[in-house]
């Protein structure tokens, strides 16, 4: 199965649960459980298949893929908040990375940043800190480590409802 991104319009004041487990069920063409490790991390009750999941104000973002996969994915919506609190989560050298490209908003950072989180938590003691942008690709990716891991690549994608979608996918180790 290769990863698949699913994003749904997010009721807020609803629980996503259900939305989700419905999604999911079509996708898989059966119908599945949605259930969380003490970690919070999601998985499937019965199926192998890896899962990661988010949601903000307007959006759930689901992300499936083979349980060989470590899967990550972030959804936001708070373009203004990611701008005020950039200090709080890119290191120095980010901040500087970022100023001088111009074109990518702290956003983008964040919703890499806490994909690569998702997918790698075990791995993760210092969010800011153990996970550090890299490099930035000419198409918009975002390249990051874990921990001086081998290098991870966060595409990055608009969504029609106005948020930031990061995603990512890699062999668990």
């Amino acid at each position: 199965m290769e990863p698949k991104l699913i994003l749904l319009p997010n009721r807020p004041n609803l629980d996503p649960h259900p939305v989700i487990e419905q999604a999911v069920s079509r996708e898989l063409g059966k119908s599945v459980t949605l259930a969380h490790e003490k970690s919070g991390k999601p998985y499937l009750v019965g199926h192998s298949a890896s899962i990661s999941i988010s949601h903000c104000h307007s959006t759930i973002g689901i992300y499936m893929g083979e349980h060989s996969l470590a899967l990550g994915i972030d959804v936001e919506d708070k373009w203004d908040q990611a701008a005020r609190t950039f200090s709080r989560f890119a290191t120095p050298k980010e901040q500087v990375l970022l100023n001088k490209i111009g074109w990518l908003h702290p956003l983008w950072l964040w919703t890499a940043k806490e994909a690569v989180y998702k997918a790698y938590s075990d791995r993760i003691t210092h969010f800011s800190k153990d996970i550090q942008l890299v490099e930035v690709k000419k198409d918009g990716a975002l390249r990051m480590i874990a921990n001086g891991s081998t290098p991870i690549l966060a595409q990055r994608r608009l969504h029609e409802w106005r948020c930031a979608v990061a995603i990512v996918s890699m062999p668990k180790q």
